[in-house]
C-alpha cells in the first residue's frame, strides 16, 4: 500500500483555511454592508424625525395665525364638534391640525371656550404630533364701551340725563323739552338741550340678543314665581347667601320665570344677578332699593320690557329689616340691628331685551353700563356713571384673538 501523499494534504488544508477565511471575510463584509444600510436607515428616520418635530411647530404657528385672522371662527371652524383646520404639504413633510374643545368636546356651542390643537407632521416613516392649548383673548363688546345704548329709539320727554360716558342708539335720538347731559350718537339726533358733542352713526353696534342671556339661566337658581308673595320681591335680602323664597344659589343667580304676570323689585337689598323671564311689561325696579351685581356677573338680565322708578330716596332698614345680614355684608360690615340705610340705585350690568321705561317719578342712577335691545323713554331723570364690566362678562364679550400656552405644549404618543 502506498505511504499518504503528506503534501497533498497539506495543500487541501491550505485550501480549506483560505476558503474559510474567504467565507469569514465575506460574512463579515456583508454585516458590514447590513450595519451600513441600518446605520443610514437610522440617519434617515433620524432626519426625518428631526424634520417632522419642524414641521409640527410650523404647523402650530400657522394654525395660530388662522385662529388670529379669524378668531369667531363661525363661518369657518367653529361649525361642529372639532375641525380639521388644513391638512397640506409643508415641504417635504405632510402637517395637519385638528381643533377640539376641551371643556365640552363640542367647538360649536360657544364662541367663549379655548381650543385644543393637535399638530400632526409625517416625512418618510416618521411622524411626530404635538398638542396645545389656544385660550381666547376675550374683550368687552363694544356696545359696552356706552353708558346707555339701545337698539332701537331713544327718546327723552321733558326729562334729564347726566352720563360720563356716550348716551346712543342704533336708531334716532329724540329729546324733547330734555337737557342731555353726555356725549350722543345716533342714526339721527334731534331735539334740545344737548350740553355734550352730538354726532350721527352711520354703522349700528352688535347688540348681545336674548341668547346672551341663556348661559345665566344654566348658572341659576330657579325662584318659583308663586313663592313670592304677590309678585313683588319686597323687604328683604337676596344673594348667594340668603334667599327667603327657596334654594340657595352659590353662584349668587337667580332666574324668576314670570309666566305673563307682573314682577316688582322694591324695598328691598339684591347682591345677585336677577334673570327675569316671561314677565308682563309693567314689571318694575321700584323706588327704593339697591341692587348690586357680584363681582364678574350681570346685575339685571331681563327677557322682556321693564319699567325703572327708582328715586333718589335712601333705603332705610328701619323700613325694611335689617339688609347686611352675617353673610351679606354691605361694604364689609355685617350686623343684625335696622339702624342702617343704602343708596337706591343700580350697580352693574343691566341689559333689557325689549323696552326700557323710566317713568316720571324717578331719579334713577345705575352705575354700570344700561343696554335696550329694543327702545328706551326716559319721562324723568336717569343718571349714568359708565363703569364698564372690567372683566369680560360672559353673553356680553367678544373673542379677539387667541394666545397659545406655552405650559400646555406636549408630544403625544400614540
Amino acid at each position: 500500500m502506498p505511504a499518504p501523499d503528506r503534501s497533498a494534504r497539506t495543500r487541501g488544508s491550505v485550501y480549506l483555511m483560505v476558503l474559510a477565511a474567504g467565507v469569514a471575510l465575506t460574512t463579515l463584509g456583508i454585516a458590514g454592508l447590513a450595519l451600513i444600510r441600518s446605520q443610514r436607515r437610522a440617519e434617515v428616520l433620524r432626519h426625518d424625525a428631526e424634520a417632522c418635530r419642524r414641521a409640527t411647530q410650523s404647523a402650530l404657528e400657522l394654525a395660530v395665525g388662522q385662529f388670529t385672522a379669524d378668531p369667531t371662527g363661525v363661518d369657518s371652524w367653529r361649525k361642529d364638534t372639532s375641525a380639521t383646520i388644513f391638512d397640506t404639504w409643508l415641504g417635504n413633510a405632510q402637517i395637519a391640525v385638528l381643533a377640539e374643545d376641551p371643556l365640552d368636546a363640542d367647538l360649536s356651542d360657544s364662541p367663549d371656550d379655548p381650543v385644543l390643537l393637535t399638530a400632526t407632521a409625517r416625512r418618510g416613516s416618521a411622524r411626530q404630533m404635538v398638542r396645545a392649548r389656544l385660550d381666547t383673548t376675550l374683550s368687552n363688546l363694544p356696545c359696552l364701551n356706552a353708558a346707555v345704548w339701545a337698539g332701537s329709539a331713544i327718546s327723552i320727554n321733558s326729562g334729564t340725563v347726566y352720563a360720563d360716558a356716550t348716551v346712543g342708539s342704533n336708531g334716532g335720538v329724540v329729546a324733547s323739552a330734555a337737557t342731555v347731559g353726555a356725549n350722543v350718537a345716533g342714526a339721527a339726533v334731534s331735539g334740545s338741550t344737548y350740553l355734550g358733542q352730538t354726532r350721527v352713526v352711520t354703522q349700528s353696534l352688535a347688540m348681545p340678543d336674548a341668547s346672551s342671556i341663556d348661559a345665566w339661566k344654566r348658572k341659576g337658581v330657579v325662584i318659583p314665581y308663586a313663592s313670592i308673595p304677590g309678585g313683588a320681591i319686597t323687604n328683604c335680602v337676596l344673594s348667594a347667601a340668603a334667599n327667603p323664597f327657596g334654594s340657595l344659589s352659590p353662584a349668587g343667580v337667580y332666574v324668576i320665570n314670570c309666566n305673563g304676570n307682573a314682577l316688582t323689585i322694591d324695598r328691598c337689598r339684591v347682591n345677585a344677578t336677577l334673570v327675569i323671564i316671561n314677565a308682563r311689561s309693567d314689571s318694575k325696579v321700584g323706588s327704593s332699593c339697591l341692587i348690586q351685581a357680584p363681582v364678574g356677573q350681570p346685575a339685571i338680565l331681563v327677557d322682556g320690557s321693564l319699567m325703572l322708578e327708582l328715586s333718589a330716596r335712601d333705603l332705610a332698614e328701619s323700613s325694611t329689616g335689617n339688609l347686611n345680614p352675617s353673610g351679606t355684608p354691605y361694604l364689609g360690615v355685617s350686623d343684625s340691628d335696622t339702624a342702617d340705610s343704602y343708596p337706591s340705585m343700580i350697580e352693574g350690568l343691566v341689559f333689557v331685551t325689549g323696552n326700557l321705561y323710566v317713568t316720571s317719578s324717578s331719579d334713577a342712577t345705575v352705575e354700570g353700563v344700561v343696554l335696550v335691545g329694543g327702545s328706551l323713554r326716559i319721562d324723568t331723570r336717569l343718571n349714568v356713571r359708565h363703569r364698564p364690566p372690567p372683566t369680560p362678562i360672559e353673553g356680553f364679550r367678544e373673542v379677539v384673538g387667541f394666545a397659545l400656552d406655552p405650559n400646555t405644549v406636549e408630544r403625544v404618543v400614540d
